[in-house]
């Protein structure tokens, strides 16, 4: 989960702006790259200490890891290790951007839905059921990608006590789950009653026009195809 700074940056000084988000511990630099740092002065340390006060004393095994040292710098260059960084850096920063881009917010289809279809009842049962669907399609698929999502709900039966799903519908999902044997992802599936939901509203006339309808269908197929996006990220890395 992405942890935000900016609030830090207007209320710093034109001196301490930088190492005041150097130091934030969560979400910030060094909470990613301490153990590496550390490994890394560790071995320089015990690297330097070695030449100084151990092979220093054996000239002709000072001059083996020197001759070493000139190769490796020598032929360093022969690989472009600042462009290879570089692209794997923009690499990194276009895919976060892009999974950003492609998280699906259910805020449109509950708009058109407040929009289209309007009154108290049976048409508000049914914007909260489609709502609640979409918001339960986009969970199943965060529990796949994200270890945050997954450790809130491990099981089905933690969405049942968060309310996103019911026993009725935990039923339906367990039989579908054992009809495929687990290999395929099931994101879809709330997507689909939610169709089904809307078609059964429109049969009953709360839908008023075929174009009001379709609009509804595309805005459930616009957030299933970003939910298949975003599996497409976790299937393949870098």
């Amino acid at each position: 989960m992405t942890v935000t700074y900016i609030q830090h940056v207007p209320t710093a000084g034109w001196f301490s702006t930088f190492f005041r988000l150097l130091i934030m511990w969560k979400g910030g630099v060094m909470k990613g790259i301490w153990r590496d740092l550390l490994m890394y002065c560790t071995m320089y340390t015990a690297i330097s200490i070695g030449y100084r006060y151990g092979i220093s004393q054996d000239e002709e095994l000072k001059q083996k890891f020197e001759r070493a040292c000139v190769y490796f710098g020598n032929n360093g260059d022969y690989i472009p290790l600042s462009f290879i960084l570089g692209f794997y850096v923009t690499q990194v920063v276009t895919r976060w951007w892009g999974q950003f881009t492609t998280l699906a917010w259910p805020d449109t289809l509950a708009m058109n839905l407040l929009s289209y279809v309007p009154g108290k009842g049976r048409q508000k049962r049914v914007r909260r059921l489609v709502v609640r669907w979409a918001n339960l399609a986009h969970i199943l698929t965060l529990r796949r990608l994200s270890t945050e999502i997954a450790r809130r709900f491990p099981t089905f039966n933690h969405l049942v006590d968060a309310g996103l799903l019911t026993e009725k519908e935990l039923i339906k999902l367990d039989k579908i789950i054992e009809t495929t044997d687990s290999l395929y992802p099931i994101h879809w599936v709330p997507l689909s009653w939610a169709q089904v939901e809307i078609r059964k509203a429109k049969e009953k006339g709360y839908i008023s026009s075929d174009a009001i309808f379709k609009e509804l269908q595309q805005s459930l197929t616009d957030l299933e195809g970003k939910n298949r996006l975003l599996l497409g990220y976790g299937w393949m890395n870098i």
